[in-house]
């Protein structure tokens, strides 16, 4: 679910623990219509075994996939293929934050959704810290003019976000 939290075009309905309709994008594979989904783990992909539902607990190296199947007989995943956009794991934060403009050239505004001061820094790519202020209410203006165009990386306090400064 994680996974699919991060990444829109993957939708899930997981009924009392077992999976049942996996979406991605424009393909579907609903359960009983015809097949079934199931789920398999292992240490690798010849060691896969099948699971009852989702509850099996998984271990950092280990194995986990799904097949769409009639079970006659079951059919265990292949070598699983990168899906063709980027997926991600969701950060919850602490803070709303929005940034703006961007690109930045000359004042680059942080608006958070909690009024008073916050810890705020902003790193180059290289790690090395460029700037270290407070946000001063809940919109803060930083003065870029003059930085470097580029990519930085601005945390307020345990919240993070990428911007770009022309």
């Amino acid at each position: 679910e994680a996974v699919a939290g991060a990444d829109p075009n993957l939708a899930l309905d997981i009924p009392s623990g077992f999976l049942n309709t996996v979406t991605y994008g424009a393909h579907a594979g609903v359960g009983g219509a015809p097949d079934y989904w199931s789920t398999w783990s292992g240490a690798d992909l010849a060691s896969m075994e099948m699971n009852l539902g989702l509850s099996e607990v998984l271990t950092n190296g280990s194995w986990f996939g799904c097949s769409y199947t009639d079970f006659d007989p079951p059919l265990a995943p292949t070598m699983p293929i990168a899906a063709t956009n980027a997926t991600a794991v969701v950060e919850r934060s602490l803070l709303d934050l929005v940034v703006y403009p961007q690109p930045a050239a000359d004042v680059l505004f942080v608006r958070v959704n909690e009024d008073g001061t916050h810890a705020l820094r902003i790193h180059d790519l290289g790690g090395r810290t460029v700037f270290t202020g407070r946000t001063n209410g809940l919109t803060t203006a930083v003065d870029v003019a003059g930085w470097a165009p580029g990519t930085y990386v601005l945390v307020v306090g345990d919240t993070r976000r990428t911007i770009a400064i022309q």
